[in-house]
């Protein structure tokens, strides 16, 4: 009786851990996809003005690619190579310092939002 107990627990323990891997082994691909897709914007975003404006906001580079969803980040990328407000960013930019009409950029309202809840985690 007691071995057959051993034995039923022992059938359940090795399904759970086959389970447990079938899944880790699906999920995986995602996980490395999604970090290497992380990674090819971070490169990105550093050789934008994307970078200084994170830098004026106070958004540190690395809680942004690491939270901010993809999509957000790719929007933001796009936005700001269209940008056609470079004088005035570059000035902005220049100072260090959010400007108090920082209607120019038309990644701000997006990247306010993202500072918010940024500073909150």
């Amino acid at each position: 009786m007691f071995v057959d107990a051993l034995i039923v627990v022992f059938c359940v323990l090795v399904l759970i851990a086959t389970v447990a891997f079938m899944l880790s082994y699906e999920e995986a691909p995602r996980v490395f996809d999604e970090t290497e897709k992380r990674q090819k914007l971070l490169h990105i975003v550093k050789n934008l003005r994307l970078s200084d404006m994170l830098n004026v906001l106070k958004i540190p580079l690395w809680k942004y690619i690491q939270t901010v969803p993809v999509n957000d980040i790719n929007r933001h990328v796009s936005t700001c190579r269209g940008c056609t407000e470079l004088d005035v960013c570059d000035g902005c930019l220049e100072k260090g310092v959010p400007e108090k009409d920082m209607s120019f950029c038309p990644n701000h309202q997006s990247l306010s939002v993202h500072a918010r809840s940024l500073r909150d985690r």
